[in-house]
């Protein structure tokens, strides 16, 4: 039962990781907005936990620095930066490896 739900966690993966990189493009668009910078915590906040209930510690600590950078913009009441989307960019695609 667990290998069937780690297989498709690994299945559906690039779809929530494809999700993220469509509020990064948004948020590029509108760096003030923070309720899609919200979506994007909610999202690595997620793959985090999921990743951990399925023994992908790897992925798990690269999703939860993701989480991270965004709490703290969110928190800081600050524009995101150029500099975190690229950051977060990376993360995504570091993600897609780490399953």
């Amino acid at each position: 039962m667990n290998e069937i739900l780690q297989r498709r966690f690994r299945e559906r993966l690039p779809v929530r990781l494809h999700e993220i990189e469509i509020r990064l493009n948004r948020l590029e668009e509108c760096p003030a907005d923070h309720g899609v910078l919200l979506e994007i915590m909610r999202g690595f906040h997620s793959l985090a936990g999921i990743g951990g209930t399925y023994g992908c510690h790897d992925l798990t600590a690269r999703a939860r620095v993701s989480e991270l950078i965004c709490l703290d913009v969110l928190e800081g009441g600050r524009t995101v930066s150029a500099a975190d989307v690229a950051i977060l960019r990376e993360a995504v695609l570091s993600l897609a490896t780490a399953a």
